[in-house]
């Protein structure tokens, strides 16, 4: 009876294990496709010279449209007031590009993702935000 119980319990240790295991793997990859995501919208940023008057809204919203990044905007306000606050624009698709100036001809873009987490069994969904920072950019005019 005694080997009965304790192979019992080393199934659920095991299985434990297993679903800890596959939860950090899917949180590092959601993690990962995140922050590639991220660097791809600082690249559209950095190449295009991003002027608020140029189509490069449209670009990095087909940018994100194109990935499986799925900020759902709409459940998670608080990102957009945010974004709003630091003066800065909010893609429909969840990213915030916030404009910095150095000087009046130097600018530089700070971006921010989020990533979302769902834990649905424990009714929690923490939004981590992701950002970075586009190099100065020396604006033509």
């Amino acid at each position: 009876m005694r080997d009965a119980f304790g192979s019992t319990f080393m199934f659920k240790l095991i299985i434990i294990f297993i679903v800890a295991f596959v939860s950090f793997m899917t949180i590092a990859a959601s993690y990962a496709r995140v922050f590639r995501v991220k660097n791809g919208v600082i690249d559209i940023l950095e190449q295009m010279q991003y002027d608020s008057s140029s189509d490069s809204e449209d670009d990095i919203n087909n940018y994100l449209s194109n990935f499986s990044y799925n900020y759902p905007a709409s459940q998670y306000p608080s990102a957009k007031s945010n974004c709003d606050s630091k003066s800065g624009f909010y893609s429909e698709n969840g990213a915030c590009i916030i404009r910095n100036e150095v000087s009046s001809n130097e600018v530089y873009y700070k971006v921010i993702l989020y990533l979302v987490i769902d834990f649905p069994f424990f009714n929690y969904n923490p939004v981590i935000p992701i950002s970075g920072e586009t190099e100065v950019i020396v604006l033509p005019y």
